[in-house]
């Protein structure tokens, strides 16, 4: 079992909480194919609401309480396998996605199509039947925007590892963690890695074209 975490606003919180179920992002623009999106460390779940408040209330100081009172940080368990995690952190399973890849681009080279990673991961899971022997994807999300970096060094990046639930099954024991107004801990992470405060959202950006087959 790991312990996940997935920011959201404050009503659709309290709405997974009541109803125990999270709804699924669904499409192709999403890097990780359809699921369920959880980070795995707090930090980057709330510097997730703390860019999503800066943006819909530009007009507002992103304080802390205020951030709290639209937003919330819900952590789960989730019941796993290790030999049901698709783990495109290690070269078994990059391989695997990779020679997937390469025979979309051979078969869509004449198509005047892009292929982009949840398209990728949609027709390995749907089609391949990939969901049949795992149960979440994991993946180390690099932005593509690299003005979050203090310093163009090998370690400037931000390591955030992102998991994708296919199957909802195994999400259990959702909690509001609960944030403090007084956190100084989170606030200044999300704070220091906010773009240098500009509040623009950095997020993966869909191609025009998708392979959809």
């Amino acid at each position: 079992m790991i312990t996940l975490y997935h920011g959201t606003e404050r009503s659709y919180g309290q709405k997974i909480i009541a109803s125990k179920s999270f709804h699924r992002s669904l499409g192709n623009e999403h890097w990780l194919g359809d699921g369920i999106y959880f980070y795995e460390e707090i930090d980057y779940a709330f510097r997730w609401i703390y860019i999503s408040y800066s943006k819909k209330y530009p007009q507002c100081i992103p304080k802390m309480s205020n951030i709290i009172n639209k937003y919330v940080v819900l952590s789960a368990d989730i019941n796993v396998k290790p030999e049901r995690i698709f783990d495109l952190t290690k070269s078994s399973y990059k391989r695997l996605f990779d020679e997937v890849l390469r025979r979309s681009l051979e078969k869509n080279k004449y198509a005047n199509l892009e292929i982009v990673d949840g398209a990728v991961l949609n027709f390995m899971f749907r089609n391949m039947k990939y969901n049949t022997k795992y149960d979440i994807i994991k993946g180390l999300f690099i932005h593509e925007d690299n003005d979050i970096s203090i310093a163009k060094t090998r370690l400037a990046y931000i390591p955030e590892v992102q998991y994708c639930v296919i199957n909802k099954g195994i999400i259990s024991n959702i909690k509001d963690i609960n944030i403090l107004e007084d956190d100084i801990t989170k606030f200044s992470f999300a704070q220091h890695y906010n773009d240098k405060g500009n509040g623009k959202l950095i997020k993966y950006k869909p191609r025009k074209k998708m392979y959809n087959n």
